[in-house]
């Protein structure tokens, strides 16, 4: 999720998605090239999962996307 979106900012869809009990369980990772302080308190506020600032360290977003995946995966077999 992408923190810069046009005409809405991506925590206020990120607090509608995991309002919605169809997308509640989704994983978000939010992203930014703008990281201010308090950014990351804000993001894990608004119900993100993971972030990372941009740009984007493949490696590392992807074994982030993993360890999110595995979360979900144990608590849905819980």
């Amino acid at each position: 999720m992408d923190l810069q979106l046009p005409e809405i900012s991506g925590l206020e869809v990120t607090y509608s998605l995991k309002a919605d009990s169809d997308t509640s369980s989704i994983p978000i990772i939010a992203t930014t090239a703008y990281p201010l302080y308090g950014t990351e308190e804000k993001i894990r506020e608004s119900g993100c999962d993971g972030y990372m600032a941009k740009p984007i360290a493949l490696t590392e977003f992807l074994e982030l996307i993993e360890s999110l995946m595995m979360r979900s995966l144990r608590a849905h077999v819980a």
